[in-house]
């Protein structure tokens, strides 16, 4: 199997991207603003830098106005969000804050052993499989597609691994967090991120590199595990007494 080397984004473009698709989900609505330059970068694992770029191009496309001062700051002045699918989001994004953070934690550690457990006792059929789905991603049409796929991907991988423990771990875990990962941003620059990185995580199972197994799964969940954290860290924000 071959993936189509595609250019990948720069890091502001993520994270321009990440800010956008909070705001057009109204969960940063207009008139309230971003945390900080400096809590932004902590939070997203960023430089500073490279948030003031993301904010210059919200900027430029009329999201946001930076102000500067005792009072300034990043306050969001446009957005496309329903109202009601909105208040929705928030709904269901609400009750999951900490059972998502623990899942995330889990996730983050039992993902990649999964993976290097694959590299050393995936069958042929195994492979099949997790190849099948990795196609699948590239060619889904839409984002519920991708999802589907994407999640069948990883689940592929955690049955390789010949432990019925990991497979029911993660199978346990996507259900958790499935509500915040469809809330992440979709764009084509996110999916051409993940190809490339799924055909990493195949390369090394197939040649039964079990570290390189390892470090390429933590490589492809660790920028999806700092998206949702940021996620998180938004609706706390949303949901703390002023």
């Amino acid at each position: 199997m071959s993936f189509v080397e595609r250019p990948r984004p720069r890091a502001h473009e993520y994270v321009a991207e990440q800010l956008r698709r909070q705001i057009m989900l109204g969960l940063v609505r207009p008139g309230e603003s971003f945390p900080p330059e400096r809590e932004l970068a902590r939070i997203l694992a960023v430089s500073r830098s490279t948030v003031q770029q993301a904010l210059a191009a919200l900027q430029r496309d009329g999201l946001v106005v930076r102000r500067t001062g005792r009072n300034g700051g990043t306050i969001v002045t446009g957005s496309s969000a329903d109202v009601a699918e909105s208040e929705a989001t928030r709904a269901t994004l609400r009750p999951l804050l900490d059972v998502a953070s623990q899942a995330l934690d889990f996730r983050l550690e039992i993902e990649p052993v999964a993976a290097g457990l694959a590299a050393r006792n995936a069958t042929a059929h195994d492979l099949g499989a997790i190849q099948n789905e990795a196609i699948a991603v590239i060619d889904a049409e839409d984002d519920a597609v991708f999802m589907e796929h994407d999640s069948a991907f990883h689940q592929a991988i955690a049955e390789a691994s010949g432990n019925r423990f990991f497979a029911d771990a993660l199978r346990q875990v996507r259900a958790v967090l499935d509500e915040v990962l469809v809330a992440l941003p979709g764009s084509p620059s996110w999916h051409a991120r993940s190809y490339g990185q799924h055909a990493a995580v195949i390369a090394a199972i197939v040649v039964r590199d079990e570290q390189r197994a390892r470090e390429a799964m933590r490589e492809h969940v660790e920028p999806t595990d700092i998206s949702a954290r940021a996620l998180l860290a938004t609706m706390r924000r949303d949901a703390s007494p002023t």
